[in-house]
C-alpha cells in the first residue's frame, strides 16, 4: 500500500469538492499505511496533522517531528483549520484522483454530506458527531445551525468535549442560554432553524447570529420569511435604524445589496433630524413607513426644502459665526462656510439638509466647505480626539460625487497646511468606501 500512495498538493486545506484539487506545493496530503489522512506543510518546524478514518473515531493528532525516525502524536480536541471534505456547490464527495483519499472520505455516512454548508467547522462537527453519537446526531438532524453554533463556540473558547456533551441533553432554548448567558425562548430557536447560507456558514456568521439573537427587531424582520439568508444579518446589525422599517422587509425580499441598506439608513437619520427641527409630530412613524430608498428620498427632499426656506430668512440678519477654518490657505475651488447664514444658503442651493447640522458647526465639531470644481459639492469634516475625519461629501439632492471629485479633495487634504498641528485620519478609508 505504501508504494501506491499518491501525494496531492492543494491550495488551502483538504477541499474535496465537485472539481479537481488545485496545486500548491506548500501543503501536501496523502493517506498513510494505517489509513490516516496526513496533512503536511513540508517544513520540519510545522507538525504533521493526522486524521484517523471515520470507522476509527475520526481522531485528530498532531505529529511533532523530532527526528527522521521519531514522531510524537498528541490528540487535538478540535480541528478549526478551513479544511473541508464536502463540496460547496452540492452535497457530494469529489471523485478524487487519489483512491485512498476517496476511500477515506466515502467512509463518512452520506447523510452527513449536508455539512458542506459549514465552512470552518466541518472536521470539528464530524468529530463531535462521531465521538458523542446519538445525542449529537439528534440535534444535528433537528437543528443543524444550532449544532454549528455549539461547535463554533467550543472551538472559539477551546472547551473540552465533555462540556459540549452536557449541552446535548438540554432543550434547545436552554442550550442557547448556556452558550450566551441570556434568556431565550422557542422563537429564538425557530429563528436559528430558518437561517440559510447561499455560500457557506463561516465563523463570522456564528458571531453575527449571536448578536442578532439579542435584538427583537431582527427576529421581527425574520418572522416574515420562511427562509432567511444569514448574509442579511450583517446590514441589519450594521444599520440599527432600519430594523423596524418597512424597507427592511422589502429589501430582504428583493435581495438588495448592502449599499441600499447604507443609503436608506443615511437618509433615514437625516429625515429624523430634519423632521425634529421642523417640529413635526410622529416623525419616526412617517419615516419608518417608507419601504424603498426612493420613497425616503422624496420625504427627505420635501422636508429639507421646508426647513431651508424656514431658516434662511431668519439667519440672514442673525448669522452666528463658526470657529475659524483650520487651514492656512484654501485652493481656489474650495470655500469655507463661515457662519450659520452661509450654511442655510448652502443647504437651500444644494437642496440637502446640511443646515440641520448647524450645532456641530457652531461648537467646532464640524467644518463645512463649498467645493466648486470639478463638481459643485458640499464637504463636511468632523473633529474628534484623533484629529479630523472626512464625514461626507454630497452633490445637489444628496447625490454622490464622481471619482474625480473625491480624488481632488483627497489630494488637497493630504497636502493641506494647518493653522495648528492636527492629524488627518480617515482620508483613504473615506475614498475607498465611496469609490
Amino acid at each position: 500500500m505504501g508504494s501506491r500512495i499518491r501525494t496531492l498538493k492543494v491550495k488551502r486545506g483538504l477541499t474535496l469538492t465537485s472539481g479537481m484539487m488545485r496545486p500548491n506545493p506548500a501543503i501536501e496530503y496523502h493517506v498513510d499505511e494505517q489509513g490516516f489522512l496526513c496533512i503536511e506543510v513540508g517544513r520540519e518546524t510545522v507538525p504533521t496533522l493526522r486524521v484517523s478514518p471515520w470507522t476509527e473515531g475520526l481522531e485528530i493528532f498532531i505529529g511533532a517531528q523530532r527526528s527522521r525516525n521519531e514522531t510524537l502524536d498528541i490528540e487535538v480536541a478540535f480541528f478549526s483549520i478551513k479544511t473541508s471534505l464536502f463540496g460547496p456547490t452540492r452535497p457530494q464527495l469529489i471523485k478524487s484522483p487519489d483512491s485512498e483519499i476517496k476511500k477515506f472520505a466515502k467512509a463518512i455516512p452520506r447523510e452527513l454530506y449536508s455539512l458542506a454548508s459549514y465552512e470552518h467547522a466541518q472536521f470539528a462537527m464530524l468529530r463531535v458527531l462521531r465521538k458523542l453519537g446519538n445525542p449529537a446526531f439528534d440535534l444535528f438532524y433537528s437543528n443543524p445551525n444550532l449544532f454549528f453554533l455549539i461547535v463554533s463556540d467550543h472551538l472559539d473558547k477551546d472547551k473540552p468535549l465533555h462540556e459540549l456533551e452536557k449541552l446535548l441533553y438540554l432543550k434547545q432554548h436552554h442550550i442557547l442560554e448556556n452558550l450566551y448567558s441570556r434568556q431565550f425562548c422557542k422563537e429564538h430557536v425557530k429563528f436559528i432553524g430558518k437561517l440559510g447560507a447561499k455560500k457557506k456558514f463561516s465563523f463570522a456568521n456564528a458571531v453575527q447570529i449571536k448578536f442578532a439573537l439579542r435584538h427583537a427587531e431582527i427576529l421581527g424582520v425574520a418572522r416574515h420569511f420562511h427562509k432567511f439568508d444569514v448574509a442579511q444579518l450583517e446590514p441589519l446589525l450594521k444599520f440599527p435604524y432600519i430594523r423596524q422599517s418597512k424597507f427592511a422587509r422589502n429589501a430582504i425580499k428583493l435581495e438588495k445589496d448592502r449599499s441600499e441598506f447604507a443609503r436608506f439608513s443615511e437618509l433615514l437619520e437625516d429625515v429624523l433630524l430634519v423632521g425634529e427641527s421642523l417640529g413635526y409630530h410622529q416623525v419616526e412613524k412617517q419615516a419608518l413607513n417608507c419601504n424603498s430608498v426612493e420613497k425616503v428620498e422624496i420625504l427627505h427632499d420635501r422636508w429639507t426644502e421646508k426647513l431651508n426656506a424656514k431658516n434662511l430668512e431668519n439667519e440672514k440678519n442673525n448669522a452666528v459665526s463658526f470657529p475659524r477654518c483650520p487651514f492656512v490657505k484654501l485652493p481656489e475651488d474650495i470655500q469655507f462656510i463661515s457662519n450659520s447664514y452661509e450654511l442655510q444658503l448652502e443647504g437651500a442651493l444644494m437642496r440637502h439638509c446640511v443646515a440641520s447640522y448647524i450645532n456641530g458647526a457652531i461648537n467646532g465639531q464640524s467644518y463645512y466647505f463649498r467645493i466648486l470644481a470639478p463638481q459643485r459639492a458640499t464637504l463636511q469634516i468632523k473633529k474628534d480626539r484623533s484629529g479630523f475625519q472626512i464625514a461626507q461629501m454630497k452633490l445637489v439632492c444628496n447625490r454622490l460625487p464622481a471619482k474625480k471629485t473625491f480624488k481632488f479633495v483627497g489630494n488637497w487634504l493630504s497636502q493641506a497646511e494647518y493653522g495648528k498641528k492636527n492629524s488627518w485620519s480617515g482620508i483613504k478609508e473615506f475614498l475607498d468606501n465611496n469609490h
